[in-house]
C-alpha cells in the first residue's frame, strides 16, 4: 500500500546469547571470565566452552555460587549464597543440594539436614544463634518445625534456567513476555517432555525438540478448546482430536460462529509508514463488534496493531481461528497495510525475512474446517493472490440463519490487481478500498433492500467505487469457490 498446518508463534523456545561476551582467557578452555547474555558473571575453569571445574558465577539476579562445575552444572562441593541472606553449603548435584548441606541464615542460626535431588527429604535440625536445636525440615520458605508432609518430601527443586543455562535435565525458564517453560532441556534449549504456559493464559504440553513443539502435543487455548496432535519444529501437521467442550461447532449447539483475524500495520521497522492502515483495521473490528456486523465476541477476533502486527503473530493468529473454528463456522482474515508482489508486510519484515506469503496463508485455510473462509487484503499487489474474500455478519439471528443456509467454500476480496498499488486518501482519512468496504457493509451496498449485504453485492459496490475515486488507478479483485450470495451483514 502506498499514500493519494500450521504455525504456533512460541515465545518459549530460544536462549539468546546474542549479547554474551568473553571478557578474559578464551572461553573455551582453561581459566576465563565470561558474561552470559542475562548478565550473569562467571570467573573459573572452563572445558569445551562450558563451567568445568572449579570457579565462581555471579547470577544475574544477585546470587553467587562459588565450588565446582560440571557442563555448565552445579556439581560437588560448594557454596551458594542468595540475595536473601542465605547461605547453602554442602553437596550440589545437577544443579540441586544432593547429600548433607547446612543452610546458614542472616540471624546466626543454621539448618543441617540431608537433601535428595534438591528437597530435604528427611528434616534435620536447626541450631539457632544461642545452641537451641529443634527438629523440622528445611522448605523454599525457610525452616519449620515438625516432620515434612508426604508431597513436601517429595517435591521436586526444578533448576532455575534464568540464572544460567541449563544444560541438560529438568529445569523451569521465565521468558522475558512472561511465558514460563517447565520440563527438559538439552543444551540449553527445551528438549523432551515440557509445558510452557504463555502470558495470555494458553499452554502447550507436549514433547519438544531444539526448542520447538516436535511430536506429540496438546495446546489449549483460553476459552477450553484443545488442540492434539502432531507438530514438526513447531509446525501443526496432523490433527488428532479437537475438544468440543467449549461447543463451537454448529453439531454441537446448533448455532453457526464467526472467527476474525483483523491485522493492521501502519507503522514499520523498514519501510514508510502509512496513515490509515491501523484506523481501518479498528474499524472493521467495530463493525464487527455491532449487531450488523454478528455482535462478534471478543474471544472470537484476535486483532493485531501496528508493533502487534509482526510475522509470528499474525501466523499464531491465523492458527488460533483455525483451530476454534467448527464445521459449520466462517473465519474472516483481513490484512491491511504494506504489500508486495504474492506477500502482505508485517511491521518486523524487511521484504525478505518475517514475511507472510498470501500462498501460505491459502494452505493453512485450506485445512480449516469452517465452512466459509474469507480473506480481505488491502495492501499493495494483493490481487498476487488470485482470489478473494469478505467479512460475515447480520442483525444477529436473521444474519447468522442466512449465513447457515449458504454454501461453502474459499474466497478473497482484494483491494488491487496484481500489478496495482492499493491507495490512502486524506480527503477519507482511509484507505480507499477499506472505506468502501466499510461503508457497503453497513448498507451502501444493499442494492436489492432485503435488509442483507450479500457478498456479490459487498464486490459490486466496493470494486465502482473503488474504480471511481482512485481514477481507474486500483482494481479490487473477487476469486475462489464461495457462495457469492453468502451474507456478509444486516441492515437494521
Amino acid at each position: 500500500m502506498i499514500r493519494s498446518g500450521f504455525l504456533l508463534a512460541f515465545l518459549c523456545l530460544y536462549f539468546n546469547a546474542a549479547q554474551a561476551q568473553c571478557l578474559s582467557g578464551n572461553c573455551q578452555s582453561g581459566w576465563s571470565k565470561y558474561r552470559f547474555a542475562n548478565g550473569a558473571l562467571y570467573e573459573g575453569n572452563m572445558a569445551n566452552g562450558k563451567i568445568q571445574g572449579m570457579g565462581t558465577l555471579w547470577f544475574a539476579n544477585g546470587d553467587v555460587y562459588k565450588g565446582y562445575w560440571n557442563m555448565n552444572k552445579r556439581e560437588g562441593e560448594g557454596i551458594l549464597n542468595t540475595v536473601d541472606g542465605l547461605s547453602y553449603q554442602g553437596t550440589f548435584a545437577n544443579n540441586q543440594l544432593h547429600g548433607n548441606a547446612r543452610v546458614y541464615d542472616g540471624s546466626g542460626g543454621y539448618f543441617e539436614g540431608a537433601w535428595v535431588n534438591g528437597v530435604n527429604t528427611t528434616g534435620g535440625y536447626y541450631v539457632s544463634a544461642k545452641g537451641v536445636r529443634t527438629r523440622g525440615y528445611w522448605t523454599p520458605a525457610g525452616f519449620k518445625a515438625g516432620a515434612p508432609s508426604a508431597a513436601e518430601a517429595t517435591r521436586e527443586e526444578l533448576a532455575d534456567c534464568n540464572l544460567v543455562p541449563c544444560g541438560s535435565g529438568r529445569g523451569r525458564m521465565v521468558f522475558d513476555d512472561g511465558s514460563v517453560y517447565t520440563g527438559f532441556f538439552l543444551n540449553g534449549l527445551p528438549d523432551g517432555e515440557g509445558e510452557c504456559r504463555y502470558v495470555n493464559g494458553e499452554v502447550y504440553r507436549g514433547h519438544w525438540s531444539h526448542g520447538r513443539p516436535s511430536g506429540l502435543g496438546h495446546y489449549t487455548y483460553t476459552n477450553g478448546v484443545v488442540m492434539s496432535g502432531q507438530w514438526d519444529e513447531g509446525k501443526y501437521i496432523d490433527r488428532h482430536d479437537l475438544s468440543p467442550s467449549t461447543g463451537v461447532s454448529k453439531t454441537a449447539t446448533g448455532d453457526v460462529h464467526i472467527y476474525a483475524l483483523i491485522v493492521g500495520a501502519s507503522r514499520y521497522d523498514h519501510f514508510e509508514s502509512l496513515k490509515y492502515t491501523d484506523d481501518d483495521a479498528y474499524r472493521l473490528y467495530a463493525f464487527l463488534k455491532s449487531p450488523e456486523g454478528g455482535a462478534v465476541p471478543d474471544d472470537h477476533i484476535r486483532i493485531l496493531i501496528d508493533e502487534s502486527a509482526v510475522a509470528d503473530n499474525i501466523f499464531k493468529g491465523l492458527d488460533d481461528i483455525i483451530a476454534m473454528a467448527g464445521e459449520e463456522d466462517e473465519v474472516l482474515v483481513y490484512l491491511a497495510g504494506h504489500g508486495l508482489q504474492g506477500v502482505y508486510v508485517p511491521t518486523d519484515s524487511d521484504g525478505y525475512r518475517n514475511r507472510v506469503d498470501y500462498e501460505e496463508v491459502r494452505e493453512r485455510l485450506s485445512h480449516c474446517r469452517a465452512r466459509q473462509k474469507l480473506v480481505i487484503a488491502d495492501a499493495c499487489f494483493s490481487g498476487s493472490l488470485l482470489a478473494a474474500k469478505t467479512p460475515m455478519f447480520e442483525s444477529v439471528d436473521l444474519f447468522y440463519k442466512k449465513l447457515g443456509a449458504s454454501g461453502g467454500g474459499t474466497a478473497f476480496l482484494l483491494s488491487s490487481k496484481s500489478e496495482e498499488f492499493s491507495l490512502e486518501s486524506q480527503g477519507l482519512r482511509q484507505g480507499i478500498f477499506s472505506h468502501y468496504l466499510v461503508e457497503g457493509l453497513k448498507g451502501e451496498a444493499d442494492t436489492d433492500a432485503d435488509k442483507l449485504v450479500t457478498l456479490d453485492e459487498l464486490y459490486t459496490y466496493v470494486y465502482a467505487n473503488v474504480r471511481e475515486y482512485s481514477g481507474n488507478l486500483q482494481t479490487p479483485v473477487l476469486a475462489g469457490d464461495i457462495d457469492r450470495n453468502m451474507p456478509l451483514a444486516s441492515i437494521r
